[in-house]
Order: structure tokens, then sequence, then C-alpha cells
């Protein structure tokens, strides 16, 4: 449980094959702050932290380093019906879904707590 939040971050952005500029656009952040966030040099906010948890799918125990379950089984259980999706999607389509649901969440994560009305993060 040593392993820091901005290396948990890290991972789990190279898990999904997106670059520091890719995953910092659906919240409106930079390319240099998720690097500052993986190198530690700042750290993000709570309401962050709760999108990018709810954007990879995983507990904001698990990116702050309280826990190396990132999916509690709670967690597990409810994205394994809400994310299988339709029966003849291929497991690519399944994976691209995923990825587009949970950057909704996380969209509508940020928009909530900034006080948006869900336009542009």
């Amino acid at each position: 449980m040593a392993e820091e939040l901005g290396e948990r971050l890290r991972k789990l952005r190279e898990r999904l094959n997106l670059s520091q500029g890719s995953l910092g656009r659906p919240f409106n952040l930079a390319k240099q702050t998720i690097s500052n966030y993986e190198t530690g040099k700042t750290s993000p906010t709570p309401e962050q932290v709760r999108a990018f948890a709810d954007f990879f799918g995983v507990s904001t125990d698990y990116l702050l380093g309280r826990t190396d379950d990132p999916q509690p089984g709670e967690i597990r259980e409810k994205a394994a019906v809400q994310l299988d999706g339709p029966e003849d999607l291929t497991p690519e389509e399944r994976r691209e879904l995923r990825i587009f649901v949970d950057y909704l969440r996380a969209k509508r994560t940020l928009g909530e707590k900034g006080g948006d009305d869900g336009g542009s993060v």
C-alpha cells in the first residue's frame, strides 16, 4: 500500500494506453498538470480524486493507497452488471464503451462539484 497516488494514476493511465494529455482532456486539465500529479509535485483536489476514481472504475481508497484492491466487491459487481454491454460487441468495443462511460461519469462528477450546468468540463 506504499504506492503513492501519482504512481497509481500513471499505471491506470498507461493500462488504457492514454497519454497524459488524453487523460487530462475530459477533466479540463493540462498535460503538465497530469504529469505533476504523477510525479508527486502537486496533488489533485478531493473532487478530482473522486473523478479519477470514477473514470478508472476504482475506489478512491485505491488511488490514495489505502487499499491494494482497486475494485472492492461492490464496485466490481456494479461494474460487471453495467458495463458488460450488448453481447454482439467485440472485446475491443466493450473496452471502448467502458472508457466512454467512465469519461461521462467523470464529466458529470466534475460538473456537479463545480456548480456547472453539465456543459463542457
